[in-house]
């Protein structure tokens, strides 16, 4: 790997975090109750979600 490469290493492996902290923290949203009671759930909601 060269030199050049850590710094978009480093920018992937934070917006990959970021995205994973994110997905976890979905049941702290308010709307998470009525998210959930619908069909699909956050799966279907995570394309506009963001």
């Amino acid at each position: 790997m060269s030199l050049k490469a850590i710094p978009a290493l480093l920018f992937h492996i934070a917006a990959a975090s970021v995205m994973v902290w994110a997905y976890t923290s979905l049941s702290l949203s308010p709307m998470h109750p009525i998210i959930m009671k619908r069909r699909g759930g956050h799966w279907a909601f995570l394309t506009i979600q963001g």
